[in-house]
């Protein structure tokens, strides 16, 4: 008899066409804020803050669905609809690294924006204001946590995958003594 040890890693759900990136969801975020901005004119969260004068009207090069963060700019600055755009410095660091690298890891900025935070206690910022900022950059971790498990929910997950099934069914006619599972997949 055998023993088998199946891994499953980071990626896994990419490389099963998954739409699971940061990216991916940024981009379905910035999509819903485009949207209740022209049904209700404004939006507002803890990250941005965005009112909309007039009627919408479409206009070429004017997407609603936001594919690339360029979608969104080119929404944003339209002059026709007299946007009034506010964002954390949070929110527009994860823009700017999204227009710059086309990619964004919103963990490891949240941990740098906090680290630079608590260094401001070495140049003389009062306590009550550094708790205020770190207040302030938790309640955006807060919406983009509530945001993506949003996101996430709206995922099509397939039922089976015939590939990865072969594979099950391959340990199943082997028969093996143990199974053990290691998953270092954080979207499972």
């Amino acid at each position: 008899m055998t023993n088998k040890l199946i891994i499953i890693g980071n990626g896994f759900d990419l490389a099963h066409g998954l739409k699971t990136r940061y990216s991916d969801f940024l981009f379905w975020y910035l999509t819903k804020i485009v949207k209740t901005i022209i049904g209700q004119k404004e939006y507002s969260d803890a990250l941005f803050t965005i009112t909309m004068q007039g009627v919408y009207y479409s206009s070429p090069g004017l997407k609603i669905d936001i594919e690339k963060i360029e979608d969104f700019d080119t929404f944003i600055n339209n002059q026709i609809h007299k946007i009034q755009f506010r964002a954390t410095p949070f929110a527009k660091s994860l823009l700017r690294l999204q227009r710059i690298y086309n990619w964004v890891d919103i963990e490891n900025m949240y941990y740098e924006t906090l680290l630079l935070i608590t260094h401001d206690k070495k140049r003389g910022v009062h306590n009550h204001e550094i708790q205020n900022e770190v207040s302030r950059l938790n309640a955006c971790m807060e919406t983009i946590k509530i945001e993506l498990t949003k996101y996430l929910l709206t995922l099509k997950v397939p039922e089976k995958i015939d590939e990865i099934q072969t594979h099950f069914d391959d340990i199943k006619f082997t028969r093996p003594n143990n199974i053990c599972v290691l998953n270092f997949n954080w979207r499972n």
